[in-house]
């Protein structure tokens, strides 16, 4: 609905008239401690200290706009504080102005809506140009209906704003003493699992001894290489075919070795490669489940079975050792 010309007529035409009658309509309304949680923002609200502000000027002609709240109002003059920088901004409501309220999906429906819309406390949306005394002349202006139905309750008094302040800073105490209560709860489990691991480690290396070799074997492996060759693959199906099918009572260790060429440092971690290369394939082609294989561990250059010395030495290091090892008080395969 547009402004009637009676209304229009009562515009005062001197700048500093107009800000001084919005900022003492701004000391003095009771909505400066918006905005409100339901309008969505963190901005600061406004205080008695916007008395003290002095409105920017909007260079005539050029567009202009601002989003934030309404903190006065006299007439058709609006007093609006921008939610980003605080800086105030007069705006001029005229019978051409468009003002709208969003709805539906997306904010994607508008409806129209008049200036007695226009209450201190909404947040609005404000596009237009700059004003003969740098006001923005609004051509569009529109708002959200759940941040005008906020902006009426406090006119009418209905709205107790320290009362919903209070209640926002209680619900994010409690969200915040839930959220401490989950982390808590989530070390806690990190915790109980980093024992569990520990002690599944543990019992698993002890067990061991409760073992004895059946069959044992070498896969041998190119220089610098964690590959399975073919005649590995080979070497550990055969030792995999031993257990006809039946993992009960056997368990499966993997070692990994280099020879002396490399650093330490390097020959222990392709050690370790390899061993992984052979745990996967007996996991990935055979099946075999994780608690039928001991911890497989590379041990780099220690514990060569031939002399360094020589290419075949060297290639007779560079291998795993996998072991078909029996539980000595269980007899597999009915054996």
């Amino acid at each position: 609905m547009r402004l009637t010309q009676r209304v229009i007529a009562e515009r005062p035409n001197n700048r500093g008239a107009i800000i001084s009658r919005l900022l003492a309509a701004a000391a003095a309304v009771s909505v400066a401690t918006m905005p409100l949680s339901a309008q969505d923002t963190t901005a600061a609200a406004p205080t008695a200290q916007t008395a003290q502000m002095q409105p920017i000027s909007h260079p005539q002609g050029e567009k202009a706009k601002v989003s934030g709240w309404i903190i006065s109002r006299r007439g058709d003059n609006l007093l609006v504080r921008d939610e980003t920088t605080g800086q105030l901004s007069v705006v001029a409501v005229t019978q051409d102005t468009k003002i709208t309220e969003k709805a539906g999906v997306l904010d994607l429906d508008r409806k129209a809506r008049d200036a007695t819309n226009l209450l201190p406390g909404l947040k609005v949306e404000v596009k237009g140009a700059g004003g003969d005394q740098g006001e923005i002349v609004a051509t569009k202006i529109s708002f959200h209906g759940r941040a005008q139905r906020i902006a009426q309750g406090v006119a009418a008094g209905e709205v107790d704003l320290k009362a919903m302040q209070k209640r926002t800073a209680d619900s994010l105490a409690a969200v915040t003493a839930r959220a401490k209560d989950t982390i808590e709860a989530m070390r806690e489990r990190a915790r109980d699992s980093l024992a569990a691991l520990n002690k599944s480690f543990n019992d698993r290396i002890s067990n061991l001894d409760n073992y004895e070799t059946r069959f044992a074997s070498s896969i041998n492996f190119a220089t610098n290489s964690a590959q399975l060759s073919d005649e590995a693959r080979k070497t550990i199906d055969d030792v995999v075919a031993r257990t006809s099918g039946d993992m009960n009572g056997y368990l499966f260790e993997v070692l990994g070795y280099t020879d002396n060429t490399g650093t330490p440092k390097f020959n222990q971690a392709l050690s370790r490669r390899r061993a992984q290369s052979v745990v996967a394939y007996l996991s990935e082609q055979h099946h075999i489940q994780p608690r039928f294989i001991a911890t497989p561990a590379g041990l780099g250059e220690e514990r060569p079975v031939a002399d360094n010395s020589t290419a075949e030495g060297r290639a007779m290091n560079r291998r795993v050792e996998l072991k078909l090892m029996v539980n000595k008080g269980i007899k597999p395969n009915g054996q």
